[in-house]
């Protein structure tokens, strides 16, 4: 479903996710389900407590078209910062540093804003 709204404008986006509510509303019954039969120290009802605990954030792209499922956006953002990791040791000071922190910033968001 999300690989063939990629792209929409934001309302169109949370029209189609209609379809992905009734997906996630089986799957937390789901896990609600497994998770009452299992012990507390079975291997599967960690990631099963974790996933529930955060329910409500995983599902907020539900009710905003704007969210997007992945955060595949911010990683190719950070991967540049990530493979230049050892060039930033040598910004001369703190304050090149943090100058050279903020216009990469304010680049990567005017590229996202693009």
């Amino acid at each position: 479903i999300e690989r063939d709204i990629n792209g929409l404008v934001s309302d169109e986006r949370l029209q189609r996710r209609q379809e992905s509510r009734l997906i996630a509303t089986e799957l937390e019954a789901w896990m609600r389900a497994e998770r009452a039969r299992l012990s507390r120290s079975s291997p599967v009802a960690e990631p099963i407590d974790y996933m529930l605990k955060r329910w409500e954030g995983f599902t907020t792209f539900l009710s905003d078209g704007r969210i997007c499922l992945t955060n595949n956006a911010a990683e190719r953002a950070l991967r540049g910062f990530a493979l230049g990791r050892k060039a930033w040791l040598f910004a001369g000071s703190d304050r090149g540093a943090d100058r050279a922190a903020f216009m990469a910033t304010l680049i990567t968001t005017a590229k996202l804003n693009d």
